[in-house]
């Protein structure tokens, strides 16, 4: 059975706010831990700018930060704040996917600290091409989308497997504007910053962090630009700071048209501490939600629904106290929230796999 991680399709941005708005709402109604795989139509907090999830991260020590989720052979997804939403225009499709139910584009939204709070993705690209991306770090943008406490002056450095630096940016305008700006999505904001490259199949890690220590709000989106080519994103993982309303760790996707795939979506905590990291969250809760804010499932403690078939993936986490939704999702955008239950805060993992 392979895995394949989070992605979505449209500008991420756009995706973040309407998960902020989710978010907003679903502090006001935390969900009941249920994990049910298929949708539970009840009226659900309508999404605010949230992002998405990973690839299985190998948590292995990356770049600058301990237990950075290195992605492994697995993909994630994340109601992927819709790309461009407020940095630009959606790039078109060039072509339809090889893989139908694929996840495109990734987001994933979190509050970014310094030392181990940094914010990491991690993402894998597979298949027997090489893709041109646009990795994209925000934060002066989130304010259009009613957030406060963003961060200012956003740097981005980006990293492969062995941990070398493939590239950094601090404001997008000082280097690749011009090609920055063709691709129909440069940010919003001066001060963000962005990385554009074509990358072989392989493992990835992209660091979100402030200038000179700045913390705040902020935005990691990566675009595959040319779905033309025989790569797409496999596992896909995000690690940060999982605090209060509205410092949730919000990863948004989306399923491309075509088959309906079994998604599964993990939110690590507990295990973290495994890989060196000194507070992290203790009871991830697990939220899942759809384009229109309707609650799709929720869960806190794996073992309490669906351990069967969640143990059968094949990636059931290692915790009891993490939590894991497993569930079949039509195309269209997703938001997967989590937070810490009691009001509990540290560093957690959103991880999202496509079982096939």
């Amino acid at each position: 059975m392979r895995k394949i991680s989070i992605a979505s399709t449209l500008p991420v941005l756009g995706l973040f706010l309407y998960a902020a708005l989710l978010l907003s709402s679903v502090q006001a109604q935390t969900p009941t831990p249920t994990a049910t795989a298929s949708p539970t139509g009840s009226a659900t907090p309508t999404p605010s700018a949230t992002p998405t999830p990973s690839a299985t991260p190998v948590e292995s020590a990356t770049p600058g930060a301990s237990a950075t989720p290195t992605a492994s052979a697995t993909p994630t997804p994340s109601a992927t704040p819709t790309p461009g939403g407020g940095g630009g225009g959606s790039p078109s499709p060039t072509a339809t996917p090889a893989m139908s139910g694929q996840f495109l584009n990734i987001s994933t939204r979190a509050r970014v600290g310094t030392g181990e709070q940094v914010f990491i993705g991690g993402f894998i690209i597979r298949g027997s091409a090489s893709m041109p991306v646009l990795i994209r770090g925000l934060g002066p943008s989130l304010q259009s989308a009613g957030l406060s406490n963003v961060l200012l002056n956003p740097t981005l450095q980006l990293f492969d497997a062995n941990q070398t630096l493939l590239a950094e940016n601090d404001d997008w305008q000082d280097s690749q504007e011009a090609a920055i700006t063709a691709t129909g999505i440069p940010p919003r904001n001066a001060p963000e910053s962005a990385i554009l490259m074509t990358l072989s199949p392989g493992r990835y890690t992209a660091i979100l962090a402030g200038s000179n220590g700045g913390t705040g709000l902020g935005l990691i989106e990566v675009y595959d630009l040319d779905k033309a080519v025989n790569a797409t994103f496999l596992n896909v993982s995000s690690r940060g700071f999982v605090g209060l309303d509205p410092n949730a760790l919000i990863g948004g996707f989306i399923v491309s048209p075509g088959a309906t795939p079994n998604i599964l979506i993990r939110a690590i905590g507990p295990s973290l501490a495994n890989s060196g990291v000194l507070q992290p969250l203790q009871d991830p809760i697990l939220a899942l939600f759809d384009a229109n804010g309707m609650l799709l499932a929720s869960n806190n403690n794996w073992q309490d629904s669906q351990s069967t078939a969640i143990q059968v993936s094949g990636e059931p986490p290692s915790d009891g106290r993490e939590a894991a939704i497993l569930i079949a999702l039509a195309p269209g955008r997703y938001t997967a929230v989590v937070q810490g239950a009691d009001h509990t805060t540290g560093i957690g993992l959103i991880e999202c796999y496509r079982l096939f």
